[in-house]
């Protein structure tokens, strides 16, 4: 049974490279070869008597400590201490054969036991150890097993049984420590298995997910550059019509003026010069719309703690010193603090106020209200008109460049929207509107909160 099991440490160590396996192996064989030449080595008495077959049973239990401590896993510091345990026993064990053979002292056979069942004890307490740091793993059977050499070495004791009966009855712990070694190192063996089962079942699941979320930002940067590339073709397109014209405008006008001063007649020139004038100057502000735009979109972020209620402040007041019609009647209550940009809040300010303003100056009760709440980590901020108001189907195209919902009614080149939308994005927040024909709008849009 003993060299069954070695073999089967062997095959073990070969299959699975189990650590260990290789000592437990030798340590079984060398019992076994012990056991088969028993009658070479039986006893004489309760004195040790000097034979070289101890040697044997000297290296069985030497073979067997590094195997446990490999086995079990040790921690590296702890290995040597622990190694050292369970083979001082087998060492203490030879070193007294040793004695009586070359000096001839009495040593009583009970020490001997008593050395064999402290190196058992010894491994069955680290088997227990690790029992409790990894639970399941197979390693309290492995410890009960080790452990019944010093139970069986306290049985014969307390019952006062002749010591060399211990020779015989230590047989059958060590063949359930063979036993147990093939079962401990299956279980260990499966439950590795359905760890590493877990392990790629959660790595595919994740693959799955990532795959999942890579398509859908695959897809969402496509139609995001789908959505630039149709916008920059408007872009273009509108550009080209609103530069073509005052342009071409300047440009007749100009030669008009000249083939006129060439035929000494200055009156065409006086009329065509304040025409020049305000084409140049629509072209002008186009262009520095534009730039604004730009600017938005790529100016560094600066966040800081602001109040919104005095950044809108400073640019209703300047509004007002350039306004030329009717002016609404604003209400500005206080507003939270938010966590922003000066200048993009500006700009988002001076675009959404200045919209209000210009689109509800036809009305005679004109009003404009600038509100804002705390919710959730944001701030809303919004700003009502009871101006022209729009179709509210068509807001989702409000804040596309050079969108102009109302036509040539009302003067602009359809980029402040816009502005708005960048500059609120680029500060994490979102911008939306609702509206109706006739009954004014609101435009609304979250800032992170200062708080």
């Amino acid at each position: 049974m003993l060299l069954i099991t070695a073999l089967t440490c062997l095959a073990i160590r070969w299959r699975d490279r189990e650590p260990g396996m290789g000592w437990f192996a030798l340590s079984m064989a060398t019992l076994a070869v012990w056991v088969v030449f028993n009658r070479l080595h039986l006893p004489s008495g309760p004195q040790l008597d000097p034979s070289p077959w101890f040697y044997v049973m000297c290296l069985a239990m030497a073979a067997m400590g590094p195997g446990l401590v490999a086995y079990l896993d040790v921690p590296r510091p702890l290995r040597h201490w622990a190694l050292g345990l369970v083979v001082a026993p087998s060492l203490a064990f030879a070193g007294a054969v040793a004695l009586v053979d070359l000096t001839g002292v009495t040593i009583l056979r009970v020490w001997v036991h008593l050395l064999t069942a402290v190196s058992f004890a010894t491994m069955g307490a680290l088997a227990w150890w690790a029992a409790r740091r990894e639970p399941g793993a197979g390693h309290g059977w492995l410890a009960a097993a080790l452990l019944t050499v010093p139970l069986l070495a306290v049985v014969l004791v307390v019952t006062r049984a002749d010591p060399v009966a211990m020779r015989y009855w230590a047989v059958l712990p060590a063949m359930l420590v063979g036993l147990s070694l093939p079962s401990v190192s299956l279980l260990r063996r499966r439950r590795a298995q359905e760890a590493e089962m877990k392990r790629r079942l959660a790595a595919e699941q994740a693959l799955t997910a990532l795959n999942a979320t890579l398509e859908d930002s695959v897809s969402q940067r496509t139609a995001d550059l789908q959505g630039i590339v149709a916008g920059l073709q408007s872009f273009n397109r509108s550009v080209s019509h609103d530069l073509r014209g005052p342009l071409g405008g300047i440009a007749g006008l100009a030669r008009m003026a000249e083939e006129a001063l060439n035929n000494g007649d200055d009156s065409v020139a006086r009329r065509a010069l304040p025409a020049i004038v305000t084409q140049a100057d629509d072209s002008a502000r186009l262009v520095s719309t534009l730039l604004e735009l730009a600017r938005v979109g790529d100016a560094e972020l600066r966040p800081q703690r602001v109040d919104p209620r005095r950044i809108a402040q400073e640019v209703v007041d300047q509004l007002r010193l350039t306004a030329s019609g009717r002016w609404p009647e604003f209400v500005l209550p206080s507003l939270p603090a938010v966590r922003a940009d000066p200048e993009l809040l500006r700009a988002v300010w001076a675009n959404l106020i200045g919209n209000a303003v210009k689109f509800s100056a036809l009305r005679d009760d004109a009003r404009v209200e600038i509100t804002g709440e705390a919710h959730s980590g944001a701030v809303r901020l919004q700003v009502c008109d009871n101006g022209v108001g729009f179709d509210a189907a068509r807001a989702a195209s409000l804040f596309a460049p050079f969108s102009r919902l109302h036509g040539s009614r009302f003067e602009g080149h359809g980029v402040g929207l816009s502005i708005v939308r960048r500059a609120v994005e680029r500060q994490g927040g979102t911008v939306w509107a609702e509206a109706a024909p006739g009954q004014g709008a609101c435009f609304r849009f979250t800032l992170p909160s200062a708080d």
